[in-house]
């Protein structure tokens, strides 16, 4: 029997890609994503944090990118890859994009050695997004508070089972 990642990689095929800053379409395929994620038409303040230097991943299905994932690594914890912002383009959502996207952002992060841990912020209200960050593993580490919109810090260990 074929397991929930291998069925959905046969479902909807796609390539992980790193990102590649000096490839214009790179650029260009991050910089539509973001925008559209952001629902902006064009760049602001909020998003040039994001674009500018990003540590990133898309996700190509049949030649065009449909979902990114933006990271760093924390400089006061090396062994932490954080995601800053991840998104699947708004008319490709629900269609498990952003899980294949995720759980290949996971692998790359355990092959690389490393990371031991992958950590983000997610609006508490965000509901579809925290069950997807449980379904891959991620466990709520902290709630927060910021300017009034409530937060959970979650968590996940690479270390193998």
């Amino acid at each position: 029997m074929k397991s929930f990642k291998e069925l959905i990689a046969i479902q909807y095929p796609s390539q992980l890609v790193e990102y590649d800053q000096r490839k214009p379409l790179h650029r260009d395929a991050l910089k539509r994503l973001v925008f559209d994620f952001l629902d902006i038409e064009t760049g602001d303040d909020e998003s040039d944090k994001y674009l500018n230097n990003a540590k990133a991943y898309l996700l190509e299905k049949q030649g065009s990118y449909v979902a990114f994932l933006i990271y760093k690594s924390l400089k006061q914890k090396p062994q932490v890859a954080y995601i800053r912002l991840f998104g699947v383009d708004s008319t490709e959502r629900r269609k498990g994009y952003g899980f294949t996207l995720l759980l290949g952002f996971i692998d790359a992060c355990r092959r690389s050695g490393v990371y031991r841990y992958v950590q983000l912020a997610v609006a508490e209200e965000n509901t579809a997004a925290i069950a997807l960050y449980e379904q891959v593993g991620f466990n709520v580490t902290k709630r927060g508070e910021d300017e009034g919109r409530k937060f959970l810090c979650m968590e996940l260990s690479l270390a193998r089972k």
